[in-house]
């Protein structure tokens, strides 16, 4: 069984080869000549021996090492390979997009194809009030509380809800497109 303390003892430590230490159900760690420490899981699929790395340490600690292994024992258990799903989820994170990249999205996708008279108008607010608070989170990691600290902190002006109505308007839009999994103002009020 892996611990903690002979994972701290053996980070930094050079060896003369690469060593590799065993924890449970699978779950190993590799110990590198130059004193790095890797966690990876071994596990059979369709009869062949395969081996997934999960992350170096000390930035993936041993408990989440540990749930990780649980996540890909669970994935075999349904019928998945790990490393397909690993590759979804780094493919997701990928496409993941901004707050400011959804809003652009709406303006070239659906503003302007349709006409709209209030672009640069509406661009100047968002850019004013919203983007520099929360534009650079990824919208399907926002919350209904950070975007209501955003308009909370317009107060209760005629400008907070155009900007609630423009940018709920716009996630509307990317959701229902599916450039975004989740609309994080849909029972967002005035």
């Amino acid at each position: 069984m892996l611990t903690d303390t002979k994972l701290r003892k053996s980070l930094g430590k050079r060896r003369e080869k690469v060593e590799v230490l065993s924890d449970s159900n699978g779950l190993n760690v590799r110990l590198s000549i130059t004193g790095g420490v890797t966690f990876f899981y071994r596990y059979r699929w369709q009869g062949k021996p395969v081996q997934l790395s999960i992350g170096d340490y000390p930035a993936i600690s041993l408990v989440m090492a540990r749930e990780r292994r649980q996540q890909f024992r669970t994935w075999i258990s349904e019928g998945y390979d790990p490393r397909q799903k690993v590759l979804v989820e780094r493919h997701e994170r990928i496409d993941a997009i901004t707050v400011d990249e959804a809003y652009d999205y709406w303006v070239k996708h659906y503003c302007i194809p349709e006409g709209l008279i209030k672009i640069n108008d509406n661009n100047r607010s968002f850019r004013k009030h919203i983007s520099p608070k929360i534009g650079k989170s990824i919208v399907d990691q926002t919350v209904k509380g950070s975007w209501l600290e955003v308009f909370d902190g317009m107060g209760r002006t005629v400008i907070a809800g155009e900007m609630l109505s423009l940018t709920k308007r716009a996630f509307r839009f990317c959701h229902n497109r599916g450039v975004i999994k989740t609309n994080p103002l849909e029972s967002l009020r005035k």
